[in-house]
């Protein structure tokens, strides 16, 4: 279509003037209309050659080109289009005159060189012979929703891009469903690419026994009611770790539909620490407690000891008196029996305050086990197998062998006693029904100091060592229980006094040596003592 035949032929009048000049009440009316409006409205007539002559403009396109309607015909209303759509309004002009339609954007130069959007709605009029005969239309000013578009969507590229290299993990969920992932979460989750998250229901990366509180906490993100408030919870890695984090969720719009924003910080080093240095200050103030109780009870023993050297003392020059038996020397020999079990059990104070006296010697602790082993056996042979591991050519140790002696046997009927428990069913085993249990003595020669002691209980000890470990698969301990293990006059069993552990404590002490303890209730224990070698230092 040439320009000639699209080209208006300039009115003889300016504003509503028709071609031939003439005013109706058609034209008024389009004119009252238009005034009241800021759409850009037009019509054209198409002759029977096929040429477009314009009827008639609204009063928006004079504003807009500060131009009279008879310049803007005179011009001719395509020199208006801007350069890049002159193709699509031509083709437009063609699917018109076929009788069709037109719904589409397009842009105008203003005067002084700015450009307009138009969003257009054009239709054609055919007559009864099926001939084009008008073809009219109307459009809207779009250019500042199309530059606020514009500047949105550059503001969520921007956000994008400062989302994706954000070092904090970031997750967007709709309908509590992953809708985009970071990088940072990304690695942070265990997934090697944001597919292996996206589209995922969130509640599926949270720990079981968080899912209830989380499940909340995102209804009221998408109420808008979440208060923002950062929150702990544990979420779950796709490899199946469990992650402390540190979770914070805000409402968001996402594509029209109310989306959470979370951001989480993984805590579970920061946590792991906070609790180390939790155990390790209860284990500190658990030991000072227990030194506190040895000064007591060595000071106690030592008075009680005094006060039995007077005792015995008198007792036996009462019996070095009498010459023939009488009822009285029964009660002075009773009375000296009971004053030699009362300074038996000072010197258990004694051990137990790590004060025990003892004759220093160097030996091989594989020896002196070998030494016990058959009473070890005969000792516990009711209630448990014994089985000795003994290592060879282990670094002597230094210290007492009647001291050392008493550490094996209270380990040994220690664990005895645990089988008592298992079999009588006392320690949540249930109906588990056994008739021996088994204990294994074990030596060896330790020369690394990295595995320290004191991360299960207690004292330093420095490398080399030997390690004499007592294991039993008894009726453990609970935390409770292992807790107050070390405790002088703690026990569990119906009888006894429960200075066993207490005193292999104290002389484990009096022999620079570290105990470590592990146990899990309804499985057994494991006791390890840990002396210094006699080539290491003192």
């Amino acid at each position: 279509m040439d320009e000639s035949r699209t080209r208006p032929r300039p009115p003889q009048s300016s504003g509503l003037a028709s071609v031939h000049g003439s005013v109706d009440r058609r034209d008024q009316l389009l004119h009252r209309l238009s005034a009241l409006t800021s759409d850009f409205a037009y019509s054209a007539e198409v002759r029977p050659d096929g040429t477009i002559h314009s009827q008639w403009l609204s009063e928006s396109f004079e504003r807009l080109f500060g131009l009279s309607y008879a310049e803007i015909v005179e011009i001719g209303w395509r020199r208006f289009v801007h350069p890049a759509d002159q193709e699509l309004t031509r083709e437009r002009l063609e699917a018109l005159l076929a009788g069709g339609s037109f719904d589409g954007i397009f842009r105008l130069l203003q005067a002084d060189g700015s450009v307009l959007s138009l969003f257009d709605r054009a239709r054609s009029v055919v007559d009864g012979d099926g001939r084009v005969i008008e073809i009219y239309g109307a459009a809207t000013d779009i250019t500042e929703r199309l530059r606020s578009e514009e500047r949105l969507r550059e503001s969520e590229q921007k956000y994008r891009r400062l989302v994706e290299s954000s070092p904090m993990p970031i997750v967007v969920h709709c309908e509590a469903r992953i809708v985009f992932v970071n990088d940072a979460a990304v690695h942070a989750l265990g997934g090697e690419r944001a597919a292996d998250l996206l589209h995922r229901r969130v509640l599926e990366l949270v720990h079981p026994e968080d899912r209830s509180d989380a499940a909340q906490r995102i209804r009221a993100v998408y109420r808008g009611e979440h208060d923002g408030q950062p929150v702990e919870e544990r979420l779950l890695r796709l490899d199946g770790e469990v992650l402390e984090a540190l979770v914070v969720g805000k409402t968001i719009d996402y594509q029209g539909r109310p989306g959470g924003e979370v951001t989480f910080q993984d805590v579970t080093e920061r946590n792991r620490v906070q609790r180390q240095r939790r155990m390790l200050e209860e284990r500190d103030q658990h030991a000072r407690k227990l030194e506190s109780l040895g000064s007591l009870a060595a000071g106690i023993a030592h008075d009680f000891n005094n006060l039995l050297v007077g005792v015995l003392g008198h007792t036996d020059l009462a019996l070095d008196m009498l010459d023939e038996p009488t009822p009285v020397r029964e009660h002075l020999e009773e009375l000296g029996r009971a004053a030699q079990q009362a300074a038996d059990l000072a010197q258990q104070l004694l051990d137990y305050a790590g004060e025990a006296r003892g004759r220093a010697e160097s030996l091989d602790l594989s020896s002196l086990v070998a030494e016990m082993e058959k009473l070890l056996r005969i000792s516990v042979r009711k209630r448990a197998d014994v089985s000795c591991w003994l290592g060879s050519d282990l670094p002597p140790v230094v210290g007492d062998r009647g001291q050392l002696r008493q550490v094996v046997m209270n380990l040994l009927l220690n664990a005895a006693d645990a089988m008592v428990d298992v079999a009588a069913g006392d320690v949540g085993s249930g109906s588990r029904e056994r008739s021996r249990g088994r204990i294994e003595v074990r030596t060896r020669a330790e020369a690394d100091a990295a595995r320290s002691f004191t991360e299960d209980f207690l004292v330093d000890a420095r490398a080399p060592r030997v390690v004499l470990e007592v294991t039993d698969d008894g009726c453990g301990m609970d935390a409770e229980t292992l807790r107050r293990l070390f405790d002088p006059f703690f026990t569990t069993k119906p009888t006894g006094r429960g200075l066993g552990m207490a005193t292999v404590l104290g002389l484990v002490r009096a022999h620079r040596g570290a105990l470590a303890v592990r146990s899990t209730l309804g499985e057994g224990t494991t006791v390890e003592v840990a002396l210094p070698a006699a080539s290491g230092d003192g």
